[in-house]
């Protein structure tokens, strides 16, 4: 048999195997990942409330955007309806009827580490906001803390 074909059949062959050890490491790790559980410590935190935070608070918000999509005074919204197939909601974010926040108490930001969220808004039959499906991403295992691996 000719040299190049030899090589030639080494090397998809030397490729195949490659492959296939990557997907058993992937297949593994991430077996290993979704098995694992981490115990978070949940404790209440100090809500600021004073005139310079809410102001400070005020002015994030409508500094980086959040207004464009969440409304003015964050009461939510259609973002974009497309009269088809797209249509992008975006949540109230206030503490009155209907927020995404109504519900939330002190103990419930005590957690509170820097996530990286990525996710799609799911509607139901009727077209209705239902929430979202994503992911967060926690890059700061350190905050973790008292961080539990079983």
């Amino acid at each position: 048999m000719k040299t190049w074909i030899k090589r030639t059949l080494l090397g998809v062959a030397a490729l195949v195997v490659a492959a296939v050890v990557a997907v058993f490491a992937l297949a593994t790790l991430g077996d290993r990942k979704l098995v694992r559980h981490v115990d978070v410590a949940v404790v209440a935190v100090p809500l600021a409330g004073d005139a310079a935070s809410v102001e400070r608070g005020g002015y994030l918000f409508r500094s980086r955007g959040c207004g464009d999509c969440h409304g003015r005074d964050g009461s939510g919204g259609v973002v974009v309806d497309d009269g088809k197939s797209m249509l992008i909601r975006a949540p109230n974010l206030t503490a009155g009827p209907g927020g995404v926040t109504a519900g939330y108490r002190p103990v419930d930001g005590g957690g509170a580490l820097p996530v990286e969220l990525s996710g799609l808004p799911i509607f139901d039959r009727a077209r209705n906001f239902a929430g979202y499906r994503g992911f967060g991403v926690c890059r700061d295992l350190e905050g973790l803390g008292t961080r539990k691996e079983r």
